[in-house]
């Protein structure tokens, strides 16, 4: 998605809007750490978490 509106930033010869960037993108990447943290602090706690090395395809 970032690629997305560089990409037509670049294309529209526009200079970056820095505060509109961040203010657009920032919220998406703070969900975005915010649900793999609590998947890995999840992982983590669970007791019966085994890794599954042992499977092969």
């Amino acid at each position: 998605m970032v690629a997305i509106q560089l990409g037509e930033i670049w294309l529209t010869h526009h200079n970056i809007d820095a505060v509109f960037f961040i203010v657009q993108w920032l919220p998406l990447y703070l969900a975005w750490g915010a649900m793999v943290a609590i998947a890995l602090l999840y992982r983590k706690s669970d007791p019966e978490h085994k890794p599954n090395w042992h499977i092969q395809l």
